[in-house]
C-alpha cells in the first residue's frame, strides 16, 4: 500500500546509525495516462531529425523509455526529461518505410501504443501522376470533375490544388482514396462552359502535366469537333493592307496577293516600259490571324 513508513535496520539487536527510517511508498504510476503528440510524426522524412513531446504529468511515478525500430534495423531515438513530467522526444531513421515506435511506463505501452512512424524519402513531384475524367474534356450536363493524384514514391510532401474556371477560382474537394492512403481523390463543381485550368502542386512544384487546360462544352458535337481539330475561327479573315501607293511586293509577313493582269496595248502599237519601285520596308508587319480562341466555344 501506498503511505508513509518507518524502516528500522538492527544490528546485534540494536539500531544501527539513523534508524529507524522514514520511506515513503508512492502508487505505481498508470501507463494509460501518458500521452504522445504523433502530429509531429506524420511526416517523417529521411536522414532528418523529428521532435515531439510525451505528457506523463498524470500518470504518477515510475521510468519513461522508448525505442524506435525501422523495418530492418533500430533506428535513432531519444529520450529527455524535461523535468516538469513531460518529455522530450526525437527521432531519426536511416531507411524509409514504416517504422514502430514503442513508449513504456514502468514496462508497459503507454496509451494508443505502440504507434506506427511512416518515413519517406525527400519530396519528389516528378513521380506524382495524375488521372482521371476531371482533368479531360468533356459536356457540362455530363461532366465528372473527379480526378486522382497518386504521390506513390514521392516522398513526404503536401498537396496543393488550385482550379480557376470562367469566372473565378474554385473549391476542390479532396480525400485520401480508402483502399489506398498514398492516393488523393479530388472533385470541383464546374457550371459554366470554358476553359478550367488545374494547378497540382506537390510540396511547392508543379507536378508533370501542370497546370492542366479542361474545355467544358455545351454539346457533344462541339466536344467532336474540338477533339478532331477541325475548330472553325468565327472571325472572318483579315484582308492584306497596302499603303497607299504600294508599288511591287508586299511587306515582309503579308501574304502576297494574286497577280491583277495589265490591260494589253491595243494591237500595232509600241511597246510601253513600266518601272517597278518599292518604298523602303515598313517597320512592322501584320500578325497571322488565330485559328481558335480558347475563351469562346466552337
Amino acid at each position: 500500500h501506498s503511505g508513509s513508513y518507518s524502516l528500522d535496520i538492527l544490528w546485534s539487536g540494536e539500531p544501527i546509525a539513523q534508524s529507524p527510517f522514514r520511506v515513503q511508498v508512492i502508487p505505481s504510476g498508470d501507463a494509460d495516462k501518458v500521452f504522445l503528440q504523433m502530429e509531429p510524426l506524420q511526416n517523417c522524412v529521411l536522414g532528418r531529425s523529428v521532435s515531439t513531446v510525451v505528457d506523463a504529468r498524470k500518470a504518477g511515478g515510475g521510468e519513461l523509455t522508448a525505442e524506435f525500430l525501422g523495418p530492418s534495423k533500430p533506428a535513432r531515438c531519444e529520450l529527455k526529461d524535461n523535468g516538469d513530467g513531460t518529455y522530450s522526444l526525437t527521432l531519426k531513421s536511416n531507411e524509409t518505410g514504416r517504422h514502430t515506435l514503442c513508449v513504456r511506463f514502468n514496462g508497459e505501452h503507454i496509451s494508443e501504443g505502440p504507434f506506427t512512424v511512416p518515413v519517406s524519402s525527400l519530396p519528389d513531384a516528378s513521380k506524382i501522376r495524375v488521372f482521371g475524367s476531371g482533368i479531360e474534356h468533356g459536356i457540362l450536363s455530363t461532366f465528372d470533375s473527379t480526378f486522382y493524384v497518386d504521390t506513390t514514391g514521392a516522398g513526404a510532401g503536401q498537396l496543393a490544388v488550385r482550379i480557376k474556371g470562367p469566372k473565378g477560382g474554385f473549391h476542390v474537394e479532396m480525400e485520401r482514396e480508402k483502399k489506398q492512403d498514398r492516393v488523393i481523390v479530388c472533385k470541383y463543381d464546374p457550371q459554366e462552359l470554358g476553359d478550367y485550368y488545374i494547378e497540382v502542386k506537390w510540396a511547392g512544384e508543379h507536378v508533370p502535366g501542370s497546370p492542366f487546360m479542361v474545355v467544358i462544352f455545351d454539346t457533344h458535337q462541339e466536344l467532336e469537333r474540338y477533339l478532331s481539330g477541325s475548330v472553325v475561327n468565327p472571325m472572318p479573315p483579315v484582308p492584306p493592307f497596302f499603303p497607299p501607293g504600294w508599288v511591287g511586293p508586299p511587306p515582309m509577313g503579308l501574304p502576297i496577293p494574286p497577280p491583277i493582269p495589265s490591260p494589253q496595248p491595243p494591237l500595232g502599237s509600241a511597246p510601253t516600259s513600266v518601272l517597278a519601285t518599292m518604298p523602303p520596308a515598313l517597320p512592322y508587319a501584320l500578325p497571322a490571324p488565330s485559328p481558335y480562341f480558347p475563351s469562346r466555344v466552337h
